[in-house]
């Protein structure tokens, strides 16, 4: 008896290593640095230095381009822009909903529909206007979206705003683009995912939207950018963005899913995790040496775009007060930036990195793996573990049985000489 019990004891131990195995060799960390990554410019737009004119630059716009009799479609849609930059929603959507047939095109917001759709969703985060609701918003933005460049995208977007999904507490909160479940995701490859969903402009999409309105500065915005970055395999990246997310909702920028603000602790809602045994377990897939690294450097930046923020600020003040034109090209010429002093994102032990791209469009995703047959990104070390742990637990099984069958044989022959 006292062998059976060692013989169990032994197997659940190898069954607890059979366990365990795939969870620790499933995801290995990646092995990228953040410059690997994403250029600067990337990581300060995440951090907050977005380069957006002031309410005062679109005022002036508006004065100049009223100021004009002349009336045509391009001017009509620059107009509309500008009231949208001034927080004139109203006047804004009205501007470009008479522009519904037009093939004029704005550089900074692209078509019609594209800048109308942008317009109607930053009024739906600010909670819509005086003469349109929420729902108008929605409304306008969903029929506009069918027509813009980035449709895919922004149908994604409305359908999430629509939807009456609630916050769970043991699953991923739900993002724009809906890629928390249905995704293959690796530790430092581009899977395809976004391609074969139509959404391969996700990322400089949302950057640009960014840009676009302080609206989408916001926790769900930023949130579904760090998804896009989890499912191209950067995953230094993806944790970089999320500390801007995790910040903007301790800050009060609560993400808008219903039930999210009930919830108290969202960082969980949003980390990287994979279905394994059919439970959500957390997958670490940045190493625990690379980590404080990707802290410092977000603390660094969001600490300088803070600064930069308010020396754009104060420059504009002074250059208004002294009777300069927010509008004339020449406005920022004499702004000087403070200094910059950002740490290394080197990794620990390895040579300094190359200069990082200068933005997310130079970014070329990674060839496309094969298909996975499982929601885990499995390495293949993963077999070879299971089926060693599975030889070694038959193995043991057999050696215990025989040692077993052994002690039985002989404690029989035992009784029998003591009978006789």
């Amino acid at each position: 008896m006292e062998i059976a019990r060692r013989y169990a004891a032994l197997v659940l131990l190898l069954l607890a290593l059979l366990a365990a195995g795939p969870v620790s060799a499933c995801c290995p960390t990646d092995p990228d640095s953040l410059a690997d990554e994403a250029g600067s410019e990337v990581l300060d737009l995440i951090a907050g230095r977005i380069l957006r004119q002031p309410r005062e630059y679109w005022q002036a716009r508006i004065e100049t381009l009223t100021a004009d009799d002349a009336v045509s479609p391009q001017r009509q849609l620059e107009l509309a822009r500008a009231y949208a930059g001034a927080g004139q929603w109203t006047l804004g959507l009205q501007t470009i909903d008479a522009l519904a047939n037009s093939s004029a095109s704005d550089p900074d917001g692209g078509s019609v529909k594209e800048l109308q759709t942008r317009i109607a969703l930053s009024a739906w985060w600010r909670g819509g206007s005086d003469e349109f609701t929420p729902q108008e918003c929605l409304r306008i933005a969903e029929a506009a979206a069918h027509g813009s460049q980035h449709s895919q995208i922004y149908s994604h977007i409305v359908a999430w705003a629509k939807s009456t999904r609630r916050a769970d507490p043991d699953a991923y909160l739900p993002d724009f683009l809906d890629l928390r479940y249905f995704t293959n995701k690796t530790e430092s490859k581009d899977n395809g995912e976004l391609a074969d969903r139509g959404l391969s402009d996700a990322e400089q999409t949302l950057l640009d939207l960014l840009s676009f309105d302080e609206a989408w500065e916001n926790f769900d915005t930023i949130y579904a950018l760090s998804m896009v970055y989890v499912v191209t395999g950067r995953q230094n990246l993806a944790a970089y963005t999320r500390f801007r997310a995790w910040e903007l909702d301790e800050t009060g920028h609560h993400s808008r899913v219903a039930g999210a603000v009930e919830i108290a602790d969202i960082k969980p809602l949003t980390i990287l995790r994979q279905v394994m045994a059919d439970v959500l377990v957390p997958v670490k897939v940045v190493s625990d040496d690379y980590l404080p690294i990707i802290r410092q450097q977000y603390d660094a930046r969001r600490a300088y775009a803070l600064r930069w923020q308010l020396a754009r600020a104060e420059y504009a003040k002074e250059r208004i007060a002294a009777g300069a034109n927010a509008d004339t090209p020449t406005f920022w010429d004499s702004f000087k930036a403070p200094a910059e002093d950002f740490p290394s994102m080197t990794r620990p032990g390895a040579s300094p990195a190359s200069e990082p791209p200068p933005a997310a469009a130079t970014h070329q995703p990674a060839a496309k793996p094969a298909p996975e047959t499982a929601k885990s990104a499995q390495s293949p070390s993963v077999t070879w573990i299971t089926l060693g742990v599975l030889a070694g637990i038959l193995i043991l099984g057999a050696l215990v049985k025989a040692r077993i069958n052994a002690g039985t044989t002989r404690m029989q022959h035992d009784d029998a000489e003591a009978d006789e």
